[in-house]
């Protein structure tokens, strides 16, 4: 019998409504840090305006340094809030991206406890699914005591006869066919 896991209806609601609830929140700071980020870029562009003003009727060639000075250090601030903003939608997009993977493993968790690689990470993903872990004996009886969060589910049922199909019609024996040709 094949089976699989997959976390229960109730769950997965809980699970989808915490996911969004987070998701909003970091949206949320995100946006904020863009705005804040946007603000300060406003304001040194506006004091790079002043300082300009200010460089045109300045005579003294040492005060005309100095404002090339406070020009240049504006304008690397800027260069690095401009960088910070570009960080930030990125990572607004990681975060979509880290949504979509965790619904898309949440309805494939079969495949992360069943179909890894790694078979360490894979038994330790599998003792995740039970209250505690389960004998052998509880596995091929399947007694588990599964976590309430999941739900083991049969794919495919196998009929009694090994010679028929899961609907109960005779299958062909292909070896015998093959010798009759």
């Amino acid at each position: 019998m094949r089976q699989s896991i997959k976390i229960t209806d109730e769950n997965m609601e809980q699970l989808h409504k915490l996911f969004f609830e987070e998701w909003e929140k970091r949206e949320h700071s995100l946006m904020t840090d863009q705005i804040s980020i946007a603000e300060q870029i406003t304001a040194f562009e506006r004091e790079q305006v002043m300082i300009k003003n200010s460089y045109k009727t300045a005579t003294s060639p040492t005060v005309k340094q100095m404002l090339e000075k406070d020009i240049d250090e504006l304008e690397a601030k800027k260069v690095q809030l401009l960088a910070n903003q570009e960080t930030k939608q990125e990572e607004i997009f990681d975060i979509q991206a880290a949504m979509g993977y965790a619904k898309y493993l949440l309805e494939h968790l079969e495949e992360l406890v069943f179909g890894g690689d790694n078979p360490i990470e894979s038994a330790e993903f599998f003792v995740l699914l039970f209250e505690e872990p389960p004998t052998y004996q509880q596995l091929v009886e399947r007694t588990p005591r599964l976590d309430p969060y999941f739900a083991l589910i049969d794919d495919v049922k196998v009929g009694k006869n090994p010679f028929c199909g899961a609907d109960g019609t005779r299958t062909r024996d292909l070896l015998r066919d093959r010798e009759a040709l």
